[in-house]
């Protein structure tokens, strides 16, 4: 029946529970074996998951195509409970949240119940080798690779970006180009050229047949980095002989999850994650986070305005 749906401020929230979530990507990655690999074979676009927070539902009011990009994606999951409040007040729906850090640990034990194989992208010096090591104590019979820890930017006049707002292939009319900056770097700080270092990085999933990444950039980095690496990956894999196989790819941004599992950051305390104030706890052990926590509060604010006003834009 697949999954359900609301929208906040404009930004697509998924309301199913994460068992729900989780089956859903089990369907979707066990389409590889219902395929035969022909030339002629339908195309599996990649299956994204996006983590929304109140942050993320702010900076999407200025970003046209940030927006797209995470209203395209198969998941959203409500990452906090400011989202799930914002649910309670404007739907009277009553769901869990679900914290990408979580999310992230259950697709490497069903990827490690399932033989698939996890690719890491992001973090900085050594964090996902770090990441690696960790997760393969958790998992012991996980598969998983580092794809590299490229630095990432966004900036204009650099670079032309064209996050896909509708897939071509499905007909769609309403699929348009929009352009946006991204810049990548090596670990020496040179900038890579961006078209050869997406169309290695697409070769190099499919020579290690990665099943699922998982991209620590941070947003809205991270959204636009997994857009571009689902267009190109699509593109490949409509050419014959660029990726044979034509699998099932999972994508999802998990933001600072590499730090938690890494062990170079701490996650709240139990008691205060059940509380809703996982924020608080991260707001004392980053203090930089301050600007970032103001900015989320506009959010709370805007949903009162709209539920007050009961726009039909929330419908």
């Amino acid at each position: 029946m697949g999954l359900n749906y609301k929208k906040i401020l404009g930004v697509n929230i998924t309301i199913d529970n994460e068992e729900k979530i989780l089956e859903e990507i089990r369907k979707y990655l066990k389409t590889k074996n219902k395929e035969q690999r022909t030339e002629n074979k339908k195309t599996i676009n990649p299956f994204i998951i996006c983590t929304p927070n109140p942050e993320i539902v702010i900076y999407a009011q200025k970003d046209s195509v940030f927006i797209e990009i995470v209203n395209t994606a198969q998941i959203n999951i409500p990452d906090g409970k400011g989202i799930v409040w914002a649910l309670k007040k404007i739907f009277d729906i009553k769901i869990k949240p679900i914290p990408g850090a979580d999310l992230m640990q259950s697709l490497c034990q069903l990827a490690a119940g399932n033989t698939y194989t996890i690719g890491l992208i992001g973090g900085r010096g050594g964090l996902a080798l770090e990441t690696r090591k960790c997760l393969r104590k958790m998992y012991p019979k996980l598969k998983i690779e580092v794809l590299g820890e490229p630095e990432v930017e966004i900036k204009n006049n650099k670079l032309q970006i064209i996050p896909p707002q509708r897939d071509p292939a499905s007909g769609g009319t309403n699929y348009k180009e929009q352009k946006t900056n991204l810049i990548i770097s090596d670990d020496l700080g040179r900038s890579i050229n961006i078209n050869k270092y997406f169309d290695n990085l697409v070769q190099q999933i499919d020579k290690q047949k990665i099943d699922i990444i998982l991209v620590a950039m941070g947003f809205p980095k991270q959204e636009y980095f997994i857009s571009r690496l689902s267009l190109v990956a699509r593109l490949a894999a409509r050419q014959v002989g660029r990726w044979p196989m034509r699998r099932p790819l999972v994508m999802m941004g998990v933001g600072g999850s590499f730090d938690y599992i890494a062990g170079r950051v701490e996650r709240a305390p139990d008691w205060m994650k059940r509380a809703g104030i996982e924020w608080l706890y991260r707001l004392l052990v980053e203090p930089w986070r301050i600007k970032r926590q103001l900015i989320g509060s506009q959010f709370f604010l805007r949903v009162i305005i709209s539920t007050c006003c009961q726009g039909a834009t929330l419908t």
